[in-house]
């Protein structure tokens, strides 16, 4: 919401990121039940795809990284806040290696865009519900992952327990 990036979405002042939208933002498009979100690439301006929902688009958007045929490896940003050294060993075994140096935090800002966090803002805005949860509704916290987006939810739902999945030979096996 901070930071779009590639993707342009309506984004409302306290309801970001809008992923289950309210009757309020229902009605303001015009009609409750076909209400859709578009979602326009900046690479590609001209070119804007509607989904159901935010979440749904997030969906579409990690099931492209997930459904390949060489390998990858997906590692979620709170884990690489909370578990970092953790993390990195569960890539180095991933990749084969052993670490040569052990893991030193980055703290200082990482980006010179906006107002970008630095270590100690991200652990105070994702070690809290509060900071995590900010600007969703009871709705968005209660959506659940599309079951026919099959095991999408495995690999980025929140709720899921911290995980870090190896491609290749380990693709779907949790290591962490």
């Amino acid at each position: 919401c901070k930071t779009p990036y590639r993707a342009v979405f309506d984004q409302q002042p306290n309801h970001c990121p809008n992923l289950v939208p309210t009757e309020d933002e229902q009605l303001a498009s015009g009609n409750l039940t076909t209400y859709k979100v578009s979602v326009t690439q900046n690479a590609h301006s001209t070119v804007t795809d509607e989904f159901d929902s935010l979440a749904d688009y997030w969906s579409e958007w990690n099931r492209m990284y997930r459904d390949v045929e060489f390998p990858r490896l997906i590692v979620r940003f709170e884990d690489t806040i909370f578990h970092a050294e953790a993390v990195m060993d569960a890539i180095a075994r991933c990749a084969g290696v052993e670490r040569a140096k052990p893991y030193r935090y980055y703290v200082e800002q990482a980006k010179s865009h906006g107002l970008s966090s630095n270590f100690v803002t991200a652990l105070a805005k994702y070690g809290t519900s509060q900071g995590r949860f900010d600007g969703m509704t009871p709705a968005d916290l209660g959506l659940r992952p599309d079951p026919s987006r099959s095991g999408t939810h495995e690999y980025v739902w929140l709720p899921v327990p911290r995980q870090v999945y190896c491609a290749a030979s380990f693709i779907g096996q949790r290591v962490l």
